[in-house]
């Protein structure tokens, strides 16, 4: 019998910015990455985070 519930994304390094208001961001692009590249990052972690929420939702039938 295989499981039947679906494969949730890994953890990725950057999901942390998720997490980070717009203020905290333009700290980071000083930081760590250019303006652009914190801000891209920062919306793959948010659609990772999405795409885990619905999965799970998903192997709990609810259907959200």
């Amino acid at each position: 019998m295989t499981d039947a519930r679906p494969a949730l994304p890994p953890p990725h390094p950057y999901d942390e910015l998720a997490d980070l208001s717009a203020e905290e961001l333009e700290a980071r692009c000083c930081d760590n990455f250019c303006r652009y590249c914190v801000k891209l990052l920062a919306g793959q972690a948010r659609a990772r985070r999405e795409e885990r929420r619905r999965a799970l939702a998903a192997a709990a039938g609810d259907g959200r």
